[in-house]
């Protein structure tokens, strides 16, 4: 029971508060030499933990095709991992959430499949902060140690 007395707050039964369930769990070694910067452990600690799901649709009719090789998303360098890719909340822009990895500035370089018309940084609720200025389809910036950047794009459409 939480406030098991009732006096000071009324008894709240938790029945599973002691969690006599079975829990399984999984792990995986990476040997490696020097310390973990050095071995960038961080990547593939991420593939172990963010299984690659992939899926395949559909063309569209009259709509063209890609090419055998095509990214909706680079970005360098490697200490920087791509963690969010998606529609924004409101809108029709893009959402990209990023993090640096080993604990140095870096400089971020972004490039995505279109031109980009906006960049804005945002909060983890995408309310806009302050505003950044694409070059065509690239987008740089520099990223502090271990910093989460949210980035709020608008693309060119296509014609």
């Amino acid at each position: 029971m939480l406030s098991s007395d009732g006096i000071t707050g009324p008894a709240i039964p938790t029945p599973d508060a002691q969690e006599f369930k079975t829990y399984t769990f999984e792990y995986s070694l990476f040997p490696h030499q020097k310390g973990w910067k050095e071995a960038d452990s961080f990547k593939p600690a991420n593939e172990f933990n963010n299984e690659l799901i992939s899926f395949q649709i559909p063309a569209a009719k009259g709509k063209g095709t890609f090419p055998s090789q095509f990214s909706f998303v680079e970005i360098k360098p490697e200490n920087l991992i791509l963690v969010t890719l998606k529609k924004s909340e409101e809108g029709d822009e893009v959402i990209l959430r990023f993090f640096e990895t080993k604990g140095e500035e870096t400089q971020a370089e972004i490039k995505v499949f279109r031109r980009i018309k906006r960049a804005i940084i945002t909060n983890l609720l995408e309310e806009d902060e302050y505003k950044l200025e694409p070059e065509g389809d690239i987008l740089r910036m520099k990223v502090k140690p271990f910093e989460i950047i949210t980035l709020r794009l608008r693309l060119q459409r296509t014609s």
